[in-house]
């Protein structure tokens, strides 16, 4: 799966954390291992300045098939963040025609 965000930061930063999440009522279960988002947009980030952000993953097969809440967000070294949390709908591929 690619996953691709464009974003215009509100703040400057020369290294970024990036977190992906599934949102569940009690807790927050993370899906990247690897938080270095600058493997993944353009660093260092200039404040008012659109980039974009790309993920590729792979969704394990543990995951059944319904609609998540999926929390992103990148992180400066001085607190900054930059979060939107979105529906991701994982459909079981076998059972299309």
């Amino acid at each position: 799966m690619t996953l691709k965000i464009d974003f215009t930061p509100e703040f400057a930063a020369d290294q970024l954390t990036g977190d992906f999440f599934w949102v569940k009522s009690t807790t927050d279960i993370p899906l990247l291992p690897d938080k270095d988002a600058c493997k993944r947009t353009t660093c260092p980030t200039e404040e008012g300045k659109k980039q974009t952000y790309e993920l590729n993953f792979l969704i394990k097969n543990t995951f059944i098939p319904t609609l998540y809440d999926i929390k992103w967000k990148l992180t400066s070294v001085n607190g900054d963040t930059c979060c939107l949390i979105v529906q991701g709908n994982i459909v079981d591929q076998s059972k299309r025609t």
